[in-house]
């Protein structure tokens, strides 16, 4: 089996490559560990001072840092690989010029984390006589009722994966759409994954639930200079 893996930080790569040598070497499992690495430079942020931060990172998500107190609203972003980086971005930009939170949390797999759903549900489906099981995704995300938005290098179908365990309004951006080369700024915001696009998420995603008004929108994609049009090469 292959597991693939899409980790932010040093750190998760270390916990990562621990783990898969325990499955491998001490375990004896037959598995493959498929890790996305990146070559793009940025400061390493300190370990998370939660000792269970580990279980959730090798189960596929951990809380990485709590929303803060005293705002207006709050959002909850969640970011994987290269992304985390807009994604912190975007929380500088949210929480100074826009007075809302930022929940933070790291999502190492998506994939294992949609592995674990889909045994609990099966779990549950075969055994309607016990109190439903339970897993990781909906324990960390489902009790929720605010927005939620997920960003990544993947297409939009892999954060999706968790899409119906994730309470609230569940938001995701991704890479869909036909290759292209050019520099990881002008990429980022072709594909809407950079930190302005993030914000706008969030933002239209209290709109919609009434919490701002839409004209607080509208005001954010003139000023990110974000068009609501995108041409499609692949279109038909």
């Amino acid at each position: 089996a292959v597991v693939a893996w899409d980790p932010s930080f040093a750190f998760e790569v270390s916990y990562i490559i621990e783990h898969g040598i325990q499955l491998m070497f001490g375990e004896d499992k037959d598995v493959i560990y498929y890790i996305s690495l990146y070559n793009e430079n940025h400061s390493m942020p300190a370990i998370p001072k939660d000792p269970k931060f580990k279980e959730g990172l090798i189960k596929g998500l951990y809380k990485l840092r709590p929303a803060p107190t005293g705002k207006a609203n709050t959002v909850r972003l969640i970011g994987s690989g290269s992304i985390m980086q807009q994604v912190l971005g975007a929380v500088k930009l949210l929480e100074a010029e826009h007075n809302i939170a930022c929940e933070v949390w790291s999502a190492t797999n998506y994939g294992e984390l949609h592995r674990e759903a889909l045994s609990a549900d099966r779990y549950s489906r075969l055994h309607p006589n016990e109190k439903p099981a339970s897993c990781w995704v909906q324990d960390c995300l489902g009790n929720y009722d605010g927005v939620t938005v997920a960003t990544s290098d993947n297409m939009i179908a892999v954060p999706r994966l968790i899409e119906r365990y994730v309470g609230g309004e569940y938001i995701t951006l991704g890479t869909d759409g036909f290759g292209r080369s050019d520099t990881r700024e002008q990429l980022r915001r072709f594909f809407e994954v950079d930190k302005e696009s993030v914000v706008v998420a969030a933002l239209s995603g209290l709109a919609r639930q009434g919490k701002i008004k839409p004209e607080v929108v509208d005001q954010a994609m003139k000023k990110y200079s974000i068009a609501t049009e995108r041409y499609d090469i692949t279109a038909i």
